[in-house]
């Protein structure tokens, strides 16, 4: 919940990003918006997880609110709420990295890298497969 907090307070002061129209509701910017702004702020991909960044911040906002609001049967599947998480922890944490860099650029990224593996193989490993999760 945390990590979307943050998402959201910081994709506020966002540039635009990529797809983002579809994001929008009646023309208002949304979670989904601040999530998808601050992905394309960490320099993610559609190819970085393999699905495409709109429909993975959807994913994401629609497990933050299930999480805050839980309905009557209960919390969401931890495994999956574990992998979303902890793919909006990695992109505030590059974000942060960014921002305290005086150029906004991170000059080494593999261990970005290796980071994103590792979320990918977790949730592989949780038999959790990304691209099912997203729809």
């Amino acid at each position: 919940i945390n990590s979307c907090m943050a998402m959201e307070a910081l994709g506020r002061g966002l540039d635009r990003a990529d797809g983002e129209e579809q994001t929008l509701n009646r023309g208002n910017p949304t979670f989904t918006t601040y999530a998808l702004r601050c992905f394309a702020r960490a320099g993610f991909t559609s190819e970085t997880f393999g699905v495409p960044l709109p429909r993975l911040a959807r994913t994401i906002s629609r497990r933050y609110a299930d999480t805050k609001h839980p309905n009557t049967t209960g919390l969401p599947d931890s495994r999956e709420t574990l992998v979303l998480a902890k793919i909006a922890l990695l992109a505030m944490r590059i974000c942060l990295a960014m921002f305290a860099t005086r150029s906004g650029v991170i000059a080494e990224r593999r261990g970005i890298d290796r980071d994103v593996a590792d979320c990918l193989a977790g949730a592989s490993q949780c038999g959790i497969e990304l691209e099912s999760l997203v729809g």
